[in-house]
């Protein structure tokens, strides 16, 4: 039996790039093979239990197949991008020590539940484990900054009353008008030059690269 491991790279996800997450199976009925077959040194324990729940989190070649499929379906309806896919083989039957080291969970990890998103189809519910916390602010406007400045424009040009020349009100007191009835206001950022240069942002995506590979991870999207 083969077991992957799974995770997507997404840029632009709640501000920040370079985010991981990393997919697991949430719930199987059954292993995809006796347990004995999956792992060094086991016997059947209620001491086991919490070992039995980790190495059913791993999925088949044709599950893989099928999340990477269903994610790229997906690009089409969410505004998120998982299609920077990979997977990993894992080493079957796998030493209990390196299936508790794999990942590292704490309490400020999060969990995204694919299986909850409208149209899904896979036969395994997936959910994934992701942490913002060492990813570097995005390079690009989210959607839905996207819409508020869009929208803020369009008020703006509303309330000026545009020829420019026949605007009877100064910009200080439209912008508190907007701000007032709508909650809409400009904050001042990094040019797209200067983000670029910033240099935890380089050392991030080198690190990240590096670990994709020297941990042998297969881009499949």
């Amino acid at each position: 039996m083969r077991l992957f491991r799974a995770i997507s790279v997404v840029d632009n996800f709640q501000g920040k790039d370079g985010v991981v997450f990393d997919w697991y199976c949430s719930h199987r009925e059954q292993p995809v093979a006796p347990y004995e077959e999956l792992l060094v040194g086991f016997y059947p324990s209620e001491s086991m239990k919490y070992i039995q729940e980790g190495i059913n989190e791993y999925f088949t070649e044709q599950e893989t197949k099928e999340l990477a499929v269903f994610l790229r379906k997906l690009k089409q309806t969410q505004n998120i991008d998982f299609t920077r896919f990979y997977v990993k083989e894992m080493k079957v039957p796998m030493e209990i020590q390196d299936l508790q080291s794999e990942r590292f969970i704490d309490c400020f990890t999060s969990v995204y539940s694919l299986h909850e998103v409208e149209g899904y189809n896979l036969s395994i519910p997936v959910e994934a484990y992701y942490d913002l916390r060492e990813c570097p602010a995005t390079l690009y406007l989210s959607n839905e900054q996207m819409e508020a400045g869009v929208n803020f424009l369009g008020l703006v040009l509303d309330k000026l009353s545009l020829p420019r020349d026949g605007c009877s009100k100064g910009f200080s007191e439209v912008l508190k008008e907007i701000y007032d009835e709508h909650g809409f206001f400009v904050e001042k950022g990094q040019t797209r030059h200067q983000r670029l240069m910033r240099r935890d942002y380089e050392i991030y995506q080198r690190t990240l690269e590096e670990w994709l590979r020297s941990d042998r991870w297969v881009r499949m999207g």
